[in-house]
């Protein structure tokens, strides 16, 4: 990833392609916050957008926290640094590192909580399912790992209620979005390695998490997972 790739996708918030991002943001920071988290770990930081709406809506539990982001893009990670440097934010440390290594990757200390925000989908499905092995093996007992990704939808038979349920969203925010068609067009072509819901769910509970959807919409989604 190009640093102008990094700096044009930060800058939107990808809200034209997520318009209910802001949402899921701060819907991810009340859990994370609640979970009483000292150690979160957050795969997949990107330029931590996350780590900033957790601590505008829950500053004394961001502040308590010690944060390691991991990331393979040093584009993302150099956003990232920047962007703690100018919040005055000295909690989170940054790693470059490829989700397919996480097997070689032994956290100083282990975290109480982990989250990926939209990283998964960028990987093979193989790798998804080595990185929640890697997860189930660092997180103790009924302690969360969150994940707020994009998924699988089809829209054969369902084009015009895919349709309505894009133009509600984007009723939502003063921030412009594609239309359906653009979106679905471009987001079809695009060589991403989508998986469904229940594809993660499967996959989370056979290295021994249980699972829990609190958060779908379009098609995006929040699962959380325990030991």
């Amino acid at each position: 990833m190009d640093e102008g790739f990094a700096a044009n996708w930060d800058e939107s918030g990808n809200l034209r392609t997520n318009p209910d991002r802001r949402n899921q943001l701060s819907l991810l920071a009340d859990m994370v916050a609640a979970s009483g988290a000292n150690h979160l770990l957050d795969l997949g930081i990107g330029s931590a957008q996350f780590e900033i709406a957790l601590r505008s809506r829950h500053p004394e539990a961001f502040t308590s926290c010690k944060i390691t982001g991991v990331d393979h893009s040093s584009a993302m990670l150099e956003l990232a640094a920047r962007r703690c440097n100018s919040e005055g934010v000295d909690n989170i440390s940054l790693l470059e590192l490829d989700f397919a290594a996480l097997g070689d990757f032994v956290p100083a200390t282990l975290p109480d909580a982990v989250v990926c925000v939209q990283a998964l989908h960028e990987v093979t499905d193989d790798v998804k399912r080595q990185v929640f092995t890697n997860v189930r093996e660092w997180l103790p007992d009924h302690q969360p790992f969150y994940i707020l990704d994009r998924f699988k939808y089809s829209a054969d038979g369902w084009y015009d209620d895919w349709n309505a349920t894009w133009n509600w969203l984007r009723s939502q925010t003063a921030e412009e979005a594609l239309d359906f068609s653009s979106y679905h067009q471009r987001y079809s072509a695009k060589d991403d390695h989508i998986a469904t819901v229940g594809d993660y769910r499967e996959w989370l509970e056979l290295v021994g998490f249980k699972t829990l959807c609190p958060y779908q919409c379009f098609n995006r989604a929040l699962i959380v997972a325990r030991a």
